[in-house]
């Protein structure tokens, strides 16, 4: 739900749930490639950023660093990391983001 915080300094500003902002930026991962489940995961990182105020770290980047930039989903270099993980005698999850 969108809506204008009534009584804020900012006046012109626009409040976005925090819920919506995690599902649109889901989305866009998924737009762009990624898995639903990374795509998840990576949206629940960024706006769990937001939500503690580190603000550097949160939905802002999504555009300049992933969007702009392009995913960096290279499965080359999943699958050498996992052998190399293998060799080490690590257990992987995937190696997703």
């Amino acid at each position: 739900m969108i809506s204008s915080k009534a009584g804020a300094n900012h006046e012109d500003c626009v409040w976005v749930d925090f819920d919506l902002m995690e599902k649109f930026m889901a989305d866009i991962f998924k737009g762009l490639g990624v898995p639903e489940e990374d795509a998840k995961i990576c949206a629940n990182v960024l706006i769990t950023a937001d939500k503690r105020g580190i603000d550097s770290h949160g939905i802002n980047r999504l555009k300049p660093i992933y969007f702009d930039r392009g995913v960096p989903v290279n499965k080359s270099v999943q699958e050498e990391m996992l052998q190399m993980a293998k060799e080490l005698g690590l257990k992987g999850h995937d190696f997703g983001f």
